[in-house]
């Protein structure tokens, strides 16, 4: 389980964490929670380490379900080693990569400022319980896992030919190397306000002509002097 830098927000945590708690009570898997506090009467069947090797865990043959804000990273993760999710959405994209979870039927969403203790063992229950989820999780992870090499190998050989190219200048952004004045543009922002300028005051212009066209000049009143 793992909500990174979101609950320390004293208002979520109390929504949050007893509702947790009291889920993690009842259920018989062991729980491995990143939290950083020690400030819960936490059950023998869970474990808090104010920081985790996620990735490493995900992977573990034995993990069964995921349970996340559902951050980007999270979800891509969670998809390539094949677990199901339990997502608790909060902010920024989480909602939408939740959403977009829930419709591919591998995880289950639950709303953050209502959730309960009941809610959360339902949820986890079915994850558990219903091999579907892991199914659907087992054909993604297999799409993603087959590449021509594993990252740790792609990655050394995008190191070695750096180096074996000097640095590879061929690679590296030529906007580094501009003036500030060419790097945004500065000759086609001032065309643009000039451009800009003559069509406005050719709008103006034609508006004037046609106005005077259909109504005339408007002529002064004169004032008669006796």
């Amino acid at each position: 389980m793992n909500f990174k830098k979101i609950l320390i927000c004293p208002k979520i945590l109390s929504i949050f964490k007893m509702e947790f708690v009291e889920a993690f009570r009842r259920l018989p898997q062991k729980i491995i929670w990143k939290y950083e506090a020690d400030d819960l009467d936490l059950p023998p069947n869970v474990l808090t380490r104010p920081w985790l090797p996620q990735q490493d865990i995900l992977g573990h043959p034995k993990t069964r379900v995921f349970i996340s804000h559902c951050g980007i990273m999270g979800a891509q993760e969670a998809k390539y080693h094949g677990v199901p999710v339990l997502a608790v959405p909060i902010a920024f994209d989480q909602h939408r990569n939740a959403a977009r979870m829930v419709r591919q039927k591998v995880a289950i969403s639950l709303s953050w400022n209502t959730v309960t203790a009941d809610q959360i063992v339902d949820a986890l229950n079915i994850l558990v319980n219903d091999t579907s989820y892991s199914e659907r999780l087992r054909r993604t992870s297999a799409v993603l896992q087959d590449q021509k090499e594993s990252p740790a190998d792609r990655a050394v050989w995008w190191v070695e030919y750096v180096i074996r190219h000097g640095g590879a200048p061929h690679l590296q952004y030529p906007g580094q190397r501009l003036h500030f004045l060419q790097y945004i543009c500065a000759d086609v922002l001032l065309f643009l306000a000039v451009c800009t300028y003559l069509v406005y005051r050719l709008a103006k212009c034609i508006l004037l002509y046609f106005v005077n066209l259909c109504f005339g000049k408007v002529k002064p009143l004169k004032t008669k002097i006796n």
